[in-house]
């Protein structure tokens, strides 16, 4: 994704399980279709032209999210 510190999510996920790995990932994903979703409710953009991209602060999020979690 562009934009993402690729050094700073190795560092923040180190001693994440592949479960955990996965888990951010998802979140991340979800994160950008929501503000895609978002971008096409608020504007008069065509849906078919707004792509759903991961960016850095949807990452930041699903880590935050996935950290907090009770499971950890």
């Amino acid at each position: 994704a562009e934009g993402v510190d690729i050094e700073m999510l190795v560092r923040e996920s180190e001693d994440f399980s592949g479960a955990e790995i996965a888990a951010v990932c998802d979140k991340a994903a979800r994160a950008a279709v929501k503000s895609a979703v978002a971008t096409i409710e608020e504007t008069d953009v065509a849906a078919e032209s707004v792509r759903p991209l991961i960016k850095p602060d949807h990452l930041a999020l699903a880590l935050r999210e996935v950290k907090e979690s009770p499971r950890r």
